[in-house]
């Protein structure tokens, strides 16, 4: 991830197949509502 274009939005961390990804403050399932939410 390029920390210049991060817009701290979590997608990366929900798609990281490793699951290596994280995202300061929310957990997977915080991260998963929210783009649930995005999505909708």
């Amino acid at each position: 991830v390029n920390p210049a274009v991060c817009q701290g939005c979590g997608a990366c961390t929900v798609t990281c197949p490793s699951g290596a990804m994280d995202l300061k403050g929310f957990s997977n399932k915080q991260i998963m509502a929210e783009v649930d939410a995005i999505c909708l």
